[in-house]
């Protein structure tokens, strides 16, 4: 039969460990735990690349998530990818296209607790305020595991009420 998730991750994880040097983003709890496991060393995949490689780089993966995320493993990958498109396009100052692509990704469905105040600051930044609201909702409907995330939303929750002039619901929030 197929492997759940946890024995694929499991697979992967012996796999990667058993590699003299593995390639992955800065980031990686997954690929860092994997290079811990025997002493691999772990290299960064964008230290090979000049700017324009890492732009175009990035630029395929934000296409990628934004029109077929459904090509990802699974909603981890999907939130991992998020991380780095963000980091990117906040360096490049693109609220805007953030905002819309992390939007559309939680209306999709895609439930990670970080995802949700990197959402709402987004929009915040792209003057998406009623979009900050709606993020908050959808959030408020959905299981939150981590109370930071929750707590950070609720904050830029009550900002986007305060910036609509609601000055009740912002303290509310």
């Amino acid at each position: 039969g197929a492997l759940t998730v946890a024995q694929r991750d499991l697979l992967e994880l012996y796999a990667m460990s058993s590699c003299a040097r593995i390639i992955a983003p800065d980031r990686s709890a997954f690929s860092s735990t994997a290079a811990d496991l025997t002493g691999a060393v772990k290299q960064s995949v964008t230290d090979s690349m000049d700017d324009a490689q890492r732009r175009e780089a990035h630029q395929a993966l934000f296409e990628r998530v934004r029109t077929r995320p459904e090509s990802f493993a699974g909603d981890g990958e999907v939130g991992q990818s998020l991380a780095h498109i963000g980091e990117w396009l906040e360096k490049e100052k693109r609220w805007a296209d953030a905002a819309d692509l992390f939007s559309s990704r939680v209306e999709d469905g895609l439930n990670i607790s970080f995802i949700y105040p990197r959402t709402m600051n987004f929009q915040h930044r792209a003057d998406m305020v009623d979009g900050v609201i709606r993020t908050a909702r959808t959030m408020a409907a959905r299981p939150i595991v981590h109370v930071k995330d929750q707590a950070a939303s609720e904050i830029l929750h009550g900002y986007a009420h305060l910036r609509k002039g609601d000055r009740g619901a912002g303290l509310r929030h």
